[in-house]
Formats: C-alpha cells, structure tokens, sequence
C-alpha cells in the first residue's frame, strides 16, 4: 500500500458502534435514539493530507457529529508531515504525500504556516517579500521563517541556524491570566527561567498570508484604516456594507497552539515533540533559546469555509492535560471523565453579569499548586489576582457526539498504522474538545440540544480562566471590571457576530472561541485578533511583574 493511500473507517466505525449496542432491543433502541440525536452515524473521518473545503451538509445544516468530522479531517491533514523546507516555492503549507501520517521526523504542515510575526513584522517586510518600483510588493510565502521584531532578538546560547518553525512568543492568554503546568518542577533552570509555563504560538496559512500582503494590510497600510471603519459604520448603522472592508478568502486557517516543557515524569512518546524556539531575558534583553523537548498540549484550527464565511472554531488538546491532585488523568484519551470532580476550579470562581456592571470572585482559600495540577494567575485589575487558582476539571463535559467522533479517529489510527506498518505515532493521544460551526444565542440552549458546553467552547490549557473558559458577548477592558466578560454594552445587548442578510444584519450574541473573534469581526477585522493587533514589536518572556503585565495588556487590548 502507498504512504499517500488513503483509508476511511466508515464500516468499521459502524460495525463497531452496532455491534457494542445491539447485543439486545433495548440496547438497539437506545443506539437508535442517540444515533438521531447525536448523529453518531455520520463517521466519515478519513487519514488523508487533503484539508476537507467545507462540511458536507453545509455550516448551518450540519449537526454536531458530522462537524466533528469535519474537524478531525482538518486535524489530520495539517499535522501531515510537510515536503522539505528549502524556501523553494511551494513549500511551506504543503503536505509530503510519499510520508506517513505520523511521521515525526520533519516538520508538519501547520509547522510551515507563518508565525505572527513573519506575517507582521515591526518595521519590516514580511520576509521573502520585496519592493518593485515604490509600491508593488512581489511576496514569497515560501522563504524560510525569519522573525523580525522592532529589535533583533540574539540566542541566548550558540544556536542552529537552522530556525525553528515553533515560534513560542506569547507567554500568556491574550494578558488575562498565566497558565502553568503543576507536573514540571518549579525551579528554574539554567535555561528556563519558568519550567511550568505554558507558551503559545498564532499562525496563518497561505491564504490567510496572500490577502494581508496584496492588501499591505501587514502593517495597517494600504487602505486598511478604511476598511474598518467602513464596517464599523456599517455594524452602527445596521445596514450592510457598500464599500470596502477586511474579508478573508474561502480557505483562509488561523492555528493557535499550546506547548509546555516535558520531563522525565511525562511518557515522551505519547505527544507531538518538535523543536520550538522560545524566549528568556539576559542582561535585561530578550534572546532565545531553542529546544526539542517540548511537547504539543493544544491546537485550535480556524477556518472559513464557503458556508462557514465567519470561521468554524475547532479545538483539541492532549488526553493528559487535566490531572488529579496525585496525577492521575480526570479524562480517558476520548474525552469521558474517569476521575469526577466535584467543582472545576480550587478556589470556586463565580460571575455575576448585568447590565449595570459585573463582578468575578472567588472563595478563599487560593490554592497552593504544589500538586500536578493545571494551575493559573489572573493578571488584569478586575479579576481575583492575589493568588494562584487549580484546574479540577471542565466547566462543561465534553460532548457524547464529540466523544464518539474521537473514537472514531482513535479507531482510524489504529487501521492506518496497522495497514502501513506505523509502529510509533501520538496521534492516538489527542482529542477534540469541541467545534463551533455556525453562530447561536445562548437562549437557543435547552437541557435537550447540548449545547452549553459548544456555546462556551473553551481549551483547558489556551482559554483557562473564568473569563475565557465561560465567555460569552465581550470582554470589558478598563476599569475595575477589566478582564471579565459581558453580554451587556452601556447597559445594551452586546451582538459579537453579524451575519449579512440582505441590506441588514443578524446580530447574535455567541459564546465561546467565536464569540471572542467575534470582537475582532466588530472591530472590521474579520475575526482575526492577529491583523488587528498587527505589527509584533517583541517576544514575550516570563516576567510576571505588574510593569511587565501592564505591556501585555496593551498588548493584547480588546479595543
């Protein structure tokens, strides 16, 4: 069989599903009414390099299941080993069809695509580009990653000059909170000054990189600041716009990804390693190190696909990610609570929303993460900041149709390396958390439709405190509520997503990953935080300082 073959577990899946529930009528009923509900008949995930254009049915007609799928297919296609990277053309964002999936010996497609700061660089060209005449810009997608930051940032030690394709320059979630994993030491070492910190990554495909260059949207040029405020008018004004404003291609990806530091303590083989680059300080200056023993923890995938024009959310995470206080994992690798908890954060977090202001807190004791335990650190004014809060568990369960999805994929694994003589992939270890693929109102969830845990659509380790993991409408940005979320605006419904229909919009007020881009679509930026943040002026280092947080702040602004 050839490397590039392709095999769907369609039957398989099938066979399986009936033959664990149809042993007897009772059972077969119960598979029949679940398989209505969830849609669990719908399996096609397919080990292919081809990215999946759309969902079969369509954004707004698909259930959850087959959107589950949708999302697998993305996620296998993306971590396909990627062809040689020699800066060559058509290189970077192409799949090798002669390797296996699996292959861990060169970097994966999503590796290829651009860092944020390749494709925003701080008074530079995007690498690879040049200037003909005063204004046409000839670009190449292709050339090898340089990372242009307002200063030239040295290693700290010798290093390669074979760059790495993980660039980790964001050490926080977008300044609301730092995310740690309790299973490192605390103890800093000679290379790394904070071993339990989670670092982050964003990247953009090659769709996404040829709009913002032919644009020169890049740097905010061109005729960006129109563009927005052609759409701001028209959101204000509820009248669809006439005139130019920032819209992404069909087939444009945005990826964010979590990685954190592996030890002796963690079983290597079970995730995703590749060499990433990451950034300390020396001599009160940023330099970078890089290091291969790092290891994949999450990747969100979005995509806007031809019936999905606001970007469908798809997030996955590695099986090991929530611990117990003794290290035992609360989640099987499919996504079933194996170890209950009673409240999914120590201390308890809670959150009151109205229109006159809104208030998060939390019930002493703070925890003292000294166990193996996800825990973060609020950063912004209005969030309880004085002490580090535990990670138990989820706020909301991961989906039954979810669950059965990632069987599936787990079940399509095993057949592909089994028929291609694969002995050694992590693939098996990953699990999708959720997908949003078409906007609602949270008053469209009942205790019949499941829907809570997709509204809130949230990864444990990128969007890990009460404000993330529970967003819906906005986040507030100044002021003693700053970092907390609301549906209201001055006392206002706040709508995040606005949908044309005919001259005027449907304006929905959606939760979760969408509901936060959703910011980023109302600021005229077509859900995309990383243009509207634009140029990256540096790295960030582990420094948890009120100074050093007031910069990621800004950083990271909503408005």
């Amino acid at each position: 069989m050839k490397k590039s073959s392709i095999i769907s577990i369609t039957i398989l899946t099938l066979s399986l599903f009936l033959f664990a529930q149809c042993k007897d009528g009772k059972e077969s009923k119960k598979f029949s009414e679940l398989a209505q509900f969830e849609g669990v008949l719908d399996t096609s995930i397919t080990v292919s390099s081809n990215v999946p254009a759309d969902l079969p049915s369509g954004a707004m007609n698909a259930s959850l299941a087959e959107a589950a799928n949708f999302a697998w297919n993305e996620f296998i296609a993306l971590n396909w080993p990627a062809v040689s990277q020699t800066g060559a053309k058509n290189t970077r964002d192409v799949p090798d069809g002669s390797k296996f999936f699996g292959d861990q010996s060169v970097p994966l497609v999503w590796h290829t695509y651009r860092s944020k700061v390749e494709m925003y660089p701080w008074k530079n060209l995007p690498n690879g580009t040049t200037l003909q005449g005063d204004t046409l810009l000839v670009y190449n997608y292709d050339a090898k990653p340089k990372y242009f930051y307002k200063d030239s940032i040295p290693p700290c030690a010798s290093a390669s000059s074979d760059v790495a394709f993980i660039n980790l320059d964001e050490t926080s979630e977008i300044s609301l909170n730092f995310m740690f994993a309790g299973i490192n030491p605390k103890t800093p070492t000679a290379t790394n000054s904070s071993p339990q910190l989670v670092r982050f990554l964003a990247k953009g495909n090659r769709t996404y990189f040829d709009y913002i260059t032919s644009k020169s949207y890049f740097n905010h040029g061109g005729d960006y600041y129109d563009a927005i405020i052609n759409y701001s008018n028209a959101v204000a004004t509820d009248t669809v716009a006439t005139d130019s404003t920032v819209f992404f291609p069909t087939g444009t990806v945005m990826l964010k990804a979590a990685w954190r530091l592996l030890t002796s303590k963690d079983s290597i083989n079970q995730y995703h390693t590749t060499k990433v680059r990451y950034y300390e300080k020396k001599n009160g200056n940023p330099c970078y190190y890089e290091d291969a023993t790092w290891g994949l923890i999450a990747l969100h995938i979005v995509h806007k696909t031809p019936t999905a024009p606001y970007f469908t959310f798809a997030t996955f995470e590695q099986k090991d990610n929530i611990l117990t206080t003794d290290g035992k994992p609360v989640e099987d690798a499919n996504g079933n609570v194996i170890n209950p908890f009673t409240d999914a954060t120590t201390p308890v977090v809670s959150h009151t929303d109205s229109p006159s202001g809104t208030t998060t807190t939390i019930s002493d004791p703070y925890c003292d993460a000294n166990d193996s335990r996800l825990y973060y650190q609020n950063t912004a004014a209005g969030l309880p900041s004085d002490g580090s809060i535990c990670v138990n568990g989820r706020y909301h369960n991961i989906p039954q149709a979810i669950i059965n999805a990632n069987k599936a994929a787990h079940n399509a694994f095993k057949a592909y390396n089994n028929a291609n003589g694969v002995t050694s992939s992590p693939w098996e270890n990953y699990k999708l958390v959720n997908i949003q693929y078409k906007p609602f109102n949270f008053n469209e969830i009942d205790s019949k439709n499941n829907l809570l845990s997709t509204y809130f659509q949230a990864n444990i380790v990128v969007e890990t405190n009460y404000t993330l993991q529970k967003f819906a409408g906005q986040q507030i940005a100044t002021g003693n509520e700053a970092g907390q979320t609301s549906n209201f605006a001055g006392g206002q419904p706040f709508y995040n997503v606005h949908l044309p229909n005919g001259n005027s919009y449907d304006k929905i007020n959606m939760g979760g990953c969408m509901g936060c881009h959703g910011n980023a679509q109302f600021s005229g930026n077509d859900f995309s935080f990383m243009l509207r943040g634009g140029p990256v002026i540096e790295p960030d280092v582990p420094e948890f300082d009120s100074i050093n947080v007031a910069k990621l702040v800004k950083k990271y602004r909503f408005y």
